[in-house]
Order: C-alpha cells, then sequence, then structure tokens
C-alpha cells in the first residue's frame, strides 16, 4: 500500500521473497508479473539470491517465447488459480539458454536436475515462484492467498495512480492557464520576457526545476533568433534580456 510508482514492485518482489522464505517455502526466485495483454507480454519484477545479496532486476517477456510462459495462456482463460510448468533434465539447461537472450538471468554453467514454474494469479497480473521441487497442497493454497491479496491492494495502487494522474493533469492545465493569460495580456515583444519568468514559475510549480528559461522567436527573413530569457534562477528583479543569435544557413 506504500506503493506510489509502478517501480516500487520490485520491493513488493524482495518482501515476497522474504516472507516465503519465512515461511519456509524455498523458492529459487519469485517476481511479481503484470500482463500486457495487448501485446501478449507480461512485465516481471525478479528478486533472486546469488548468495552474497538480493538481485532485483526487471524484464518484459512475449508469452509467446517459451512453454513456461505459453502455459499460462490457457490457465488465466479457464480461471485457474495458478498455472504450473516443470522442466527436468536438458529442459532446464534449454530454458536458460533460450532465456538468455531476453532476460537479465545468465547463461549458467551448471543447472538444477528439475525446476518447478508456478504462476499465481490476480486481475492483473501473477506472483511467480521458481522452485526445486513441487510445491505442496498448503503451499499452494498459501500462494493463493497472497495472491488474492495482493490483487485487491494492486487495485487499490491503480486507483491511487489514475488519481494522481488526473491530479497532475489538473496541474498542468492551470499551469497552461496562467501563461495564456499572460501572453494575451502582452502589449510589446519586449515582455516576452515576463512570459519567460511565468513559465519558469510554473514548471517550478509542477516539480521541474530549470535553471533559466528561454523563449525563441525565429526571424527567418533575416537570419537570426530573438531569446528573450530570464535571469538564472528565474528572476526578472535584474533586467532580462533580448539576443540575437544568426542562424547559419
Amino acid at each position: 500500500m506504500a506503493m506510489r510508482g509502478s517501480s516500487e514492485l520490485s520491493e513488493t518482489s524482495a518482501v515476497l521473497f522474504q516472507q516465503l522464505k519465512e515461511l519456509q517455502i524455498h523458492a529459487i526466485r519469485v517476481s511479481v508479473g503484470i500482463f500486457d495483454d495487448a501485446n501478449g507480454a507480461i512485465e516481471l519484477w525478479t528478486t533472486f539470491s546469488d548468495q552474497q545479496e538480493e538481485i532485483k532486476i526487471l524484464d518484459y517477456v512475449n508469452l509467446h517465447i517459451h512453454p513456461v510462459f505459453e502455459n499460462i495462456i490457457p490457465a488465466r482463460q479457464n480461471n485457474m488459480p495458478f498455472a504450473t510448468t516443470v522442466l527436468r533434465g536438458d529442459e532446464v539447461k534449454q530454458y536458460y539458454q533460450t532465456m538468455s537472450t531476453y532476460l537479465v538471468i545468465s547463461n549458467e554453467q551448471q543447472y538444477n536436475e528439475q525446476e518447478f514454474f508456478y504462476s499465481f494469479f490476480f486481475p492483473y497480473g501473477a506472483l511467480n515462484v521458481v522452485a526445486h521441487q513441487t510445491l505442496i497442497e498448503e503451499e499452494c493454497n498459501i500462494m493463493i492467498r497472497f495472491a488474492r491479496v495482493f490483487g485487491l491492494i494492486y487495485t487499490r495502487f491503480l486507483d491511487l495512480q489514475k488519481a494522481e494522474l488526473q491530479t497532475r493533469e489538473s496541474k498542468i492545465e492551470t499551469a497552461l492557464e496562467r501563461v495564456r493569460t499572460r501572453t494575451m495580456a502582452m502589449r510589446r515583444s519586449e515582455e516576452l520576457s515576463e512570459t519567460a519568468h511565468v513559465l519558469f514559475q510554473q514548471f517550478n510549480e509542477l516539480g521541474e526545476t530549470p535553471n533559466r528559461f528561454f523563449i525563441g522567436i525565429v526571424n527567418e527573413l533575416e537570419g537570426f533568433i530573438e531569446i528573450w530569457a530570464t535571469e538564472w534562477g528565474g528572476s526578472i528583479r535584474n533586467q532580462t534580456f533580448k539576443a540575437s543569435i544568426e542562424v547559419q544557413r
């Protein structure tokens, strides 16, 4: 619930990894996946351990590049709570050799004899677990509960994100209107420096931090650009200036 951006799903993935360890569900790696149904793909925020530290990575994968991902499609269509794919022997090696082209996972020199790939679904994505052995029924039920709760939380996150985008758009429209008002009030070209100052102020209020703002007017006939600018920091207390820069033809 503390998430304020999709990039923070990497932190959620790390917390999930830790909680599974505490619940004695031993995973090679876990990920939070968000489906891009329009493009038949999934965005994966993955956490795994290299013994030294936990590593978080982002991948974007087409669902048709390997059976591990393809098997997700019919499971979702049939409203199953999760999908499972088991790879053994050379299948494990072939998986990593194939996926090394697409994922930020090293092409291992040694491979596990078998790996179990689970995807536990929520409406917008899946919680994915890769394990050395099959998950027992109790562990699967725990993961289904995780996915169900995460689905509710992620829906809330999307609502918050939508509200924040609407608020941002409203602020942008207000800033544009202030610039329009100052521009329409101009009576002389020299007042463009005042407009540059208003632009500077509005960008600051939107969270941007320019050092100086310029408005350039191109005089194509005479081959130069008039520059109307604020002082450094946006101030117009000291006279803002107009400069002519010759345009190279």
